[in-house]
């Protein structure tokens, strides 16, 4: 007789496998993109650094890569996927938006 606990811990193990697999061809399609400086499947990419974010960084540390990668990588891939959509808003319609601490000098912020 199959009890929930095995029920549960196959369903878990299942997912896990398939996160595992999602994991891999993020990296496959990240270091091709890294590569040849052509991103292909963006959405995808992009849906991968979203939603699997807290593993990737971690990952990402313990490789040995520098602290914010998963951050840039992110940022990068978002400016790509926006780019033709932005770069047609005319200049003078266009907003900047800065923190506290870049527009006072005497912010208590650390920085």
């Amino acid at each position: 007789m199959i009890s929930v606990f095995d029920i549960l811990g196959l369903i878990l193990t299942f997912i896990l496998i398939v996160i595992g697999i999602i994991l891999f061809i993020a990296a496959i399609f990240i270091a091709y993109s890294a590569k040849t400086k052509k991103v292909i499947f963006p959405g995808f990419i992009l849906f991968v650094l979203d939603f699997l974010y807290y593993p990737l960084k971690t990952l990402t540390e313990k490789l040995g890569f520098r602290k914010g990668y998963i951050d840039i990588l992110s940022n990068d891939m978002k400016n790509f996927v926006n780019y033709k959509g932005l770069s047609k808003i005319p200049f003078n319609e266009r907003i900047l938006l800065l923190p506290q601490c870049l527009r006072k000098m005497d912010c208590p912020a650390t920085l």
